[in-house]
């Protein structure tokens, strides 16, 4: 075997300076790309998140109640919903401790056609009788 073959094959062991400037180049290129990606789905997804005012949201704090009565309840949103209110009736409607409750969540416009209506039926049975029901109500 050649002495001159023989030395350049043991230089050539590693890669040069412009391939790993190459590499290095395209690594960081696809990288930046992803992240770019990334944050501009990251970004859509937030815009499609917009704060809507349901009524949900109040009959998700009555379900927390253990008791209910009779009577009427109103109120507003606060910070979250600026120049929104909200207003409820709980009624009984079985004497076993079943209660309709109404909601009625009105937004910022203050239209009674812009008002959104749902009604819930809650059974608590240890709840203190109606007014139909030979309670005193309100």
């Amino acid at each position: 075997m050649n002495v001159r073959a023989s030395a350049s094959m043991e230089l050539r062991g590693g890669f040069t300076l412009v391939e790993v400037m190459v590499a290095t180049f395209v690594f960081f290129t696809v990288t930046f790309a992803v992240l770019s990606l990334t944050t501009r789905g990251a970004v859509a997804a937030k815009a499609l998140q917009t704060k809507r005012l349901d009524p949900g949201m109040i009959a998700a704090l009555i379900t927390t109640n253990r008791f209910l009565e009779e009577g009427s309840q109103s109120g507003d949103f606060g910070d979250m919903f600026p120049d929104s209110s909200f207003s409820y009736s709980i009624e009984q409607v079985g004497t076993n401790g079943l209660f309709r409750v109404d909601f009625v969540v009105s937004g910022a416009s203050g239209k009674s056609e812009d008002a959104m209506k749902m009604s819930a039926l809650f059974f608590r049975p240890g709840s203190p009788p109606g007014s139909r029901f030979g309670g005193l109500g309100k």
